[in-house]
Formats: C-alpha cells, structure tokens, sequence
C-alpha cells in the first residue's frame, strides 16, 4: 500500500530527527557532524510555517498514526525528571536522540521533505527555494522519495495559482511566487555511487538540470566533498 503524504505536525518531529540524525552520524548526505537536538526540526517547522511552504511527511498507512505520538508522550512522561538533571546540552541532545530512535522503531514516519525560502536575507532570492527530502533507510527503494517531491511541487503549484488568481493583470512574476527550487547534494568526489550520487541521479530522473559543483567545499569522514547545485522551474 502506498504511503500518505501529509503535513508535517510537532507530532512527527522525533521520528523527523531520528532520520536525519542517521544522516548526520553515519553519511555524507548532511554536513552535520553530530546529532542535532529536536529544536532543529521544530524551528524548520516554524520556519516553513511563517513563510506558507510546505512541510510534508510520508507515513505508512498500514500502522497506526497514533503509534509514533504515543511513544513520544510516554518517553517525554519518563525521561522528563532526568533532563531536567541534565548538566550539558549535549547530554540533551543524547537523550532526545536516543527517543527519536525508539519513537522511530515504532512510529510511521517514512520520510519528509520541507521548502525554505533560498537566502531569505537576500530580497531578490525570493522566487526561489531550497528544499530536503529525507527518507529513512527502511524506506529507501520504495518510491516513496518520488511521492514526496510530487507532494511538494503540488503545493508550491497550486501557491503559486493562488498568488496570481489575487490580481488582475499577468506579470512575470507575482510577489510571494516560489518559480524554482534548489537542491543542494552532497556528493562523493571519487568513482565509487554513494548516497549523495545517488541523490543527484534521483533528481535528474525527477527532471532537475545540474547548474553546477561546488567542489571540496565539504569535509566529512576525513575526505573532501563536493556539493551538487540542481534546479528545477515549479510552474502553476
């Protein structure tokens, strides 16, 4: 059965974390070098909330949608006298990490994926976006990456007909429109297909041209990394 793609919730976030978290540990795909604490992904959430993109998560509809919240609940009732006895924030980071695993074990969660506006400081970014599509592993080959892309450039389509449907006259370009996104892989500099060229290849099949490399501009796992520019026009 196919996943449901839906809106992200508060709900989601610990299983969010542990998948990016696997990243962040064990590959390249993140330039995080150590696992980040929840607030990461609850001010992503935020982030994407205040500027209307979307934030989508892919959940198995085989298993119970209440199963990840009420794992989260229980952990956050036992652990909640220990991290108020937590001497550092690392210590924190721990303990959030090791119950976004056990909330993952059991959760639903499949996948997300988020669009930021690209260099937000930068007024004349506006019409883009940078956007990351995160699956967990056990997901991975499922066509579940596919789907979550589709939700997303759905979204940014029907903001877009919005935007225009809201004046009279047909412009270039209307303020608020997202008219292209970005992703930034990372990739391996050598011959060998790792996760990130495998990324890349995913969004050229999905129709990204790759504008560029920014070569060795990464430093993980003591080799250099480069990063991959992809960009693809959201149209509607």
């Amino acid at each position: 059965m196919a996943p449901t793609i839906q809106p992200a919730t508060s709900h989601h976030l610990p299983s969010c974390l542990y998948i990016y978290n696997h990243y962040a540990l064990h590959t390249i795909v993140t330039f995080h070098t150590t696992a980040q604490p929840l607030s990461f992904l609850s001010s992503t959430l935020e982030a994407t909330s205040k500027a209307s993109l979307p934030f989508f998560v892919a959940v198995d509809s085989e298993l119970s949608e209440h199963s990840g919240r009420d794992e989260q609940e229980h952990w956050k009732r036992e652990n909640s006298d220990k991290k108020k006895e937590a001497n550092t924030e690392q210590e924190n980071i721990e303990d959030e990490a090791k119950a976004s695993k056990k909330t993952s074990e059991e959760s639903n969660v499949l996948g997300y994926t988020y669009a930021l506006p690209y260099r937000p400081h930068r007024p004349a970014y506006a019409p883009a976006a940078e956007f990351t599509i995160m699956l967990s592993p056990t997901a991975t080959g499922r066509g579940v990456g596919p789907q979550l892309l589709s939700a997303l450039l759905e979204d940014l389509r029907l903001r877009n007909g919005r935007m225009r449907s809201a004046i009279s006259s047909a412009p270039a370009y209307t303020e608020g429109e997202i008219k292209e996104i970005i992703a930034m892989v990372a990739m391996e500099q050598s011959d060998c297909i790792g996760e990130g060229k495998r990324a890349a290849k995913f969004y050229e099949r999905e129709g990204f041209r790759k504008v560029g490399v920014l070569q060795g501009v990464g430093w993980k796992f003591g080799r250099k990394v480069d990063v991959g520019v992809l960009q693809k026009g959201v149209g509607g």
